[in-house]
């Protein structure tokens, strides 16, 4: 499955993927602020901080976006395999 979102910010802006299947499904929280990667059932990317989010973790992602790119999302069901890309590049 994939999607593709062009930006129309350069700024903090955490996209990807989340469920709502399950036992525990994706909650967003806006008191908390919390949105997708910041529970177990979400994965996000924010090229403006250059950083991934899941279950609440954040870890270094080498992707750096602007204004006006397209952010690819991928996902692969039957592997469970996620990854993005900026602009057609594979980030992984």
């Amino acid at each position: 499955i994939y999607y593709e979102v062009t930006l129309v910010t350069g700024g903090l802006c955490q996209i990807g993927w989340s469920s709502l299947c399950g036992d525990t499904p994706f909650a967003p929280n806006d008191d908390l602020g919390d949105g997708v990667g910041d529970d177990a059932a979400s994965f996000a990317v924010d090229g403006s901080r250059q950083l991934k989010f899941h279950a609440g973790k954040e870890e270094a992602y080498p992707l750096t976006w602007k204004e006006g790119d397209r952010l690819g999302c991928w996902i692969n069901s039957k592997d469970g395999t996620i990854g993005f890309s900026i602009n057609g590049l594979d980030c992984g």
